[in-house]
């Protein structure tokens, strides 16, 4: 049986250290050849986090971005999105 894994990133105006976090997280898998997938959920970044996500999953397939709208935080917002998000994208919930 091949092992798969998925790192899930929630992020929040992360625009300085997203695109580094997923070329290492990336280039680990890769040197070690596991099937992986990085999944970056945006807690409605205002930096420019979600465009520079955006620009990396179109050269790396193991790479996608699940954003949610200011209309979508709840009053009391914590990692229910991101936890929701991950389980129904996730290799785990294949």
């Amino acid at each position: 049986m091949i092992k798969s894994y998925s790192v899930i990133l929630p992020t929040l105006n992360e625009v300085g250290h997203i695109q580094k976090l997923i070329l290492d997280i990336s280039k680990i898998f890769n040197l070690n050849n596991t099937k992986y997938e990085i999944i970056v959920v945006d807690d409605n970044s205002s930096d420019g986090t979600i465009d520079v996500v955006r620009k990396i999953e179109l050269n790396n397939e193991n790479c996608n971005i699940y954003t949610q709208t200011a209309s979508q935080i709840p009053k009391r917002s914590g990692t229910g999105f991101d936890e929701k998000v991950f389980i129904q994208h996730s290799y785990a919930g294949s």
